[in-house]
């Protein structure tokens, strides 16, 4: 025979704690375990990025011809394996945290130091102050024409051309592409604008009435061979373009080193320049010469190349044993600049060189 009993207040009170013991157990595991492991990460990418020297196995730079993509542990070496240049991955990601590291605290410092005290600006003063700092935030690409009379301004998603001596925003080139500008070039007479996008587009337009006029293609691989096994086919688009000083040439350079030209008023290609072990151009590594040549960076990003498009013949403007990791290019095409790195006593050390191309 059972026997029931009603319970008790006492019974109740210690049930109703235990539950609400539980749910605030609960609630702080809720709150405080993903700031737990997000602070975990984070001490364990600082500690990662400042012992890089110590811990890399390998040089991040480093290139094994008798290891050229790898799968791990296929190499006693190369624990992670190795890329399509035979450098060693885990080397890579152990230096690759500092360089990300660095650029987010120097990204967020920046914003701090600038983006507040032009934001406090922008909001007190108003009116024409507030319209010519707020675009900032979004719009980090800047060309003169020739005269220094017309400004191309990039933002993600538009190109502003503003009348220098306003100063006002004479035109606005909403963007066609799909996805957000990834390069753009204003021609020196002012007359054509170059823009390209993520998803592969290069679009050449007239500022002055802020239309298209011919949209090119680069978003096919043109790397010689067949890729890897298991390997998808890559997405490719333009990192840097160029136009002709007069407007009637355009140019690019993809992800993948691939150099094209192209006649903008016929839409003829006049140059595809592909190599199986490019490596994507050096920002500034574009830019037309007076007489209609192209100079352009090495598939190595070591060095400068001189296309002339109408003989279909190029050489060798410049090259050198370090990576160039930027370059600047006279008005005239005739010399640059470029900033190198290499590494020295297992430190990455970084040079400017500056080239004077011979005539011929």
């Amino acid at each position: 025979m059972a026997i029931a009993r009603g319970a008790d207040r006492a019974d109740l009170a210690v049930l109703g704690s235990a539950e609400e013991t539980r749910g605030a157990r609960r609630h702080h595991l809720r709150r405080w375990l993903p700031i737990g492991i997000g602070l975990l990460l984070a001490v364990g990418m600082i500690v990662v990025a400042a012992a890089a020297p110590l811990i890399a196995p390998l040089s991040p730079s480093a290139q094994f011809s008798d290891a050229v993509l790898k799968a791990p542990g296929a190499v006693e070496r190369h624990m992670l394996g190795t890329d399509e240049f035979g450098r060693d991955l885990l080397s890579r990601i152990i230096w690759g945290a500092r360089i990300s590291l660095e650029v987010g605290l120097a990204s967020v410092l920046f914003g701090c130091v600038l983006g507040v005290p032009l934001g406090i600006y922008a909001g007190y003063r108003g009116a024409w102050s507030e319209m010519a700092i707020l675009p900032v935030g979004h719009c980090l690409g800047l060309r003169f024409d020739g005269l220094g009379e017309r400004l191309a301004v990039m933002c993600a998603r538009e190109v502003l051309i503003v009348d220098v001596a306003g100063p006002v925003a004479i035109g606005r080139i909403a963007s066609s592409h799909r996805e957000e500008l990834t390069a753009f070039d204003l021609a020196a007479s002012g007359t054509r604008l170059i823009t390209a996008g993520h998803e592969g587009d290069v679009t050449v337009w007239d500022p002055v009435s802020t239309t298209p006029l011919h949209t090119f293609s680069v978003a096919q691989s043109r790397r010689p061979g067949p890729l890897p096994r298991g390997i998808p086919a890559p997405e490719v688009w333009a990192v840097v373009v160029a136009l002709s000083p007069d407007g009637s040439r355009a140019a690019a350079v993809t992800i993948e080193g691939t150099v094209y030209a192209w006649d903008v008023m016929t839409g003829t290609e006049l140059l595809m320049d592909a190599h199986p072990e490019a490596a994507g151009p050096p920002n500034g590594s574009l830019r037309f010469a007076e007489d209609g040549r192209l100079l352009a960076p090495t598939g190595d990003r070591r060095g400068m190349r001189l296309f002339d498009l109408t003989r279909k013949t190029s050489r060798i403007a410049g090259t050198g044993a370090k990576n160039f990791n930027a370059v600047a290019i006279t008005d005239d095409a005739t010399g640059f600049a470029v900033v190198t790195s290499a590494m020295e006593s297992g430190k990455l050390v970084y040079d400017v060189e500056i080239w004077k191309m011979e005539p011929g």
